[in-house]
């Protein structure tokens, strides 16, 4: 492949910056045509050259999860609450 390590499709950024790299890997196969093997190759060479661009996107989708966890521990707390003033 000739592509410089500097160019990727801005569907493939989009997918790198949110932390997704089998997403960003399927995009870039379905825009350059390129095979499983080499797309993935591109990538993560991408991902040697700019590391910062997939661990930021990884650390706001822990953010989310953390988030989620967080609301579900209080809504369960709410429920045990409600629970045991009925016993």
């Amino acid at each position: 492949m000739n592509r410089r390590r500097d160019e990727l499709p801005p569907s493939v950024m989009a997918a790198l910056r949110r932390g997704r790299k089998i997403e960003a890997i399927k995009r870039l196969r379905e825009a350059c045509g390129l095979d499983l093997r080499e797309a993935k190759q591109e990538v993560e060479a991408f991902l040697q050259v700019h590391p910062e661009l997939f661990v930021a996107g990884r650390a706001t989708s822990h953010r989310h999860g953390l988030v989620f966890w967080l609301l579900l521990s209080l809504l369960l707390g709410v429920v045990l609450l409600l629970f045991s003033r009925r016993l």
